[in-house]
């Protein structure tokens, strides 16, 4: 009996020292709440004449304010460039789910031009990003206006490398005319319609190559898209554009795998992990677009593409 009793209390003492040796230290230092950013989002594109920069906060829950909206009537905020100054004109977003809102800058970037965007708060550490815009690019191939009889087994744009540039993304166009229907026109690498060319990515590399089968395939749909209700047989002139838009840091990571520069907002982008923003998150970034010349299809090539 006694040496039951020893044995309990030697397991009762062994039992109390592990717990004080385990027990969890409270950590000597400081662990501050992280401070809610702005989060400041925009893709400037040579294309456009509006600019828009899309303004939210982050919402850590470790922060008093992780639930309030953000109160877009103390915000300011500013675009500057090397030929610009000016604030942005304000547009409120309707989104109320995400208490978004955006800005507008009436502005189209220029070649190798710099600029700002700061957006300020009474609240908030003042956000600003610095960008520049890159150069155009020389289109190498093809050098000059073609007309094509048949689709040939490979269709390939090259350019040169341009300053201030991260990287590229290459859009193809069909456009039709006639002086009566109009102008029309249709991306062709876009994933949005069934039998089209792959939507691009940003890439490294200065050219572009198109698979002469598949883009023959995709011509013959086009006339089933909204945009290319009527037959190409009833233009007087149809043919290919193929445009470059060279990417500055900002651009080639907001757009990376998938995008496109003239919709993307910045929000949905799946690499934000990478920002340019000091004293904030997001990314700033622009795009120019060099557009190659136009590569004619003959009458005969679009009546075969089209015939019944």
């Amino acid at each position: 009996m006694v040496k039951t009793q020893k044995l309990y209390l030697f397991i009762a003492i062994l039992f109390i020292c592990l717990i004080y040796t385990c027990e969890p230290k409270l950590p000597t230092g400081s662990n501050p709440k992280k401070q809610n950013k702005i989060v400041l989002n925009s893709m400037f594109v040579s294309t456009k004449t509006e600019q828009w920069i899309y303004i939210n906060k982050t919402r850590y829950y470790s922060s008093e304010d992780s639930r309030r909206i953000f109160n877009y009537d103390s915000l300011t905020v500013k675009f500057i460039s090397d030929n610009v100054k000016k604030q942005a004109h304000v547009k409120k977003d309707e989104d109320d789910f995400n208490h978004s809102s955006h800005y507008i800058a009436n502005y189209t970037p220029t070649p190798k031009e710099k600029y700002a965007l700061i957006a300020s708060h009474p609240n908030y550490d003042t956000a600003k990003a610095s960008v520049q815009v890159p150069d155009t690019v020389e289109i190498i191939s093809p050098s000059k206006a073609d007309t094509i009889d048949q689709i040939p087994n490979e269709l390939k744009i090259d350019w040169s490398n341009t300053d201030y540039t991260y990287g590229y993304y290459t859009e193809v166009f069909l456009i039709g005319y006639n002086s009566t229907l109009g102008r029309e026109s249709i991306q062709l690498n876009n994933n949005y319609y069934p039998n089209f060319l792959p939507t691009p990515e940003a890439e490294k590399k200065s050219e572009y190559t198109i698979n002469g089968k598949k883009l023959e395939y995709c011509l013959k749909n086009t006339k089933q898209t909204d945009e290319m209700n009527r037959k190409l047989s009833k233009f007087n002139t149809a043919y290919l554009l193929l445009r470059v838009y060279s990417l500055s840091k900002g651009a080639f990571y907001m757009i990376g795998k998938k995008g496109n520069p003239d919709e993307i907002s910045g929000f949905n982008s799946h690499r934000q992990s990478y920002s340019n923003i000091k004293n904030g998150k997001g990314i700033a970034g622009a795009a120019y677009a060099t557009d190659s010349p136009p590569i004619y299809l003959s009458d005969s090539l679009i009546n075969n593409l089209y015939k019944e």
